[in-house]
């Protein structure tokens, strides 16, 4: 039988909190509804109660997929600011319900997809404009896709006859995807809560996964990247020492001097002047 996502959904409702909000402010009681919901926690954290026992604590970047007529309700963190957003869909069709559904479910590297796409299906549903019911419809099967990868797409194990994410491959994925983000963003400045806070993760748990995964923490991984981007635009030969150091993300040229010299040994001027048949292997050799 076809999945979820394998269906053209049809919008039934979206909807996002204007603003963060933190108890006393009440969310609804008990209800259920004919469609299926998609929840996403876009800062703070929320907790989803499935019928009496049943409760599920989603935080920033977690999403959760409620089935048609499952009783449920959401409950704010207590002391946290928290803003969270709905898609409502039904299909044409009755396929079989994935297996995590009713989990909280990390977006991961798709965290910024998951946010714009929900902001997409909400401002579509509200324009005149051509195409907007389409263009909803459209954000919002993508929705159900991505969130199909977050739960099931990474390495999987079977445990009692279910398929689960695997852990390790998760923590993974979620490093090198920060990777990426903080390597093709070399002239920001780095906000590392921001990374974080973009992978649905604290802080503190993103730093120690990503010195598990590349041995240094985010801080000093981008000061190594933005000193191998520095090489390669020295070798190249086509801009001056002020111009590399804004290009890689060092606040002036002294700050790029003093981190270039400590990370080789040698000022960006002597890298410059150094044999190039040498000075390119030594770079090769260090992956830059």
């Amino acid at each position: 039988m076809p999945a979820l996502w394998e269906y053209r959904p049809k919008l039934t409702n979206a909807y996002t909190f204007s603003r963060a909000f933190r108890p006393p402010f009440v969310m609804r009681d008990m209800h259920s509804h004919p469609f299926y919901e998609v929840g996403l926690v876009l800062e703070g954290g929320a907790e989803w109660i499935m019928g009496r026992r049943r409760r599920q604590l989603l935080r920033a970047g977690d999403l959760i997929l409620i089935p048609p007529y499952k009783e449920h309700r959401e409950e704010l963190v207590k002391n946290v600011f928290t803003r969270l957003a709905w898609v409502g869909f039904t299909l044409e069709e009755k396929p079989s319900l994935p297996g995590w559904s009713l989990r909280a479910i990390t977006g991961g590297p798709y965290t910024r997809d998951f946010e714009r796409l929900f902001q997409t299906v909400l401002m579509e549903s509200q324009s005149k404009e051509i195409g907007s019911p389409l263009r909803a419809e459209l954000a919002l099967q993508e929705i159900v896709v991505l969130l199909y990868r977050c739960a099931g797409g990474l390495k999987r194990r079977k445990t009692g006859g279910v398929a689960k994410t695997s852990e390790g491959s998760r923590q993974t994925a979620v490093a090198d995807s920060a990777a990426r983000q903080l390597t093709e963003n070399l002239p920001v400045s780095v906000n590392v809560a921001s990374v974080a806070r973009d992978h649905g993760l604290c802080t503190p748990y993103f730093t120690v996964l990503f010195r598990r995964r590349f041995g240094v923490p985010p801080r000093e991984f981008v000061t190594r990247a933005r000193v191998a981007r520095a090489k390669e635009l020295i070798l190249d030969g086509k801009h001056g020492t002020k111009e590399i150091a804004a290009l890689c993300g060092f606040a002036d040229v002294s700050h790029f001097a003093r981190r270039f010299k400590a990370a080789t040994g040698v000022t960006p001027g002597q890298f410059r002047a150094r044999p190039i048949k040498a000075t390119r292997g030594e770079l090769a050799a260090l992956g830059g």
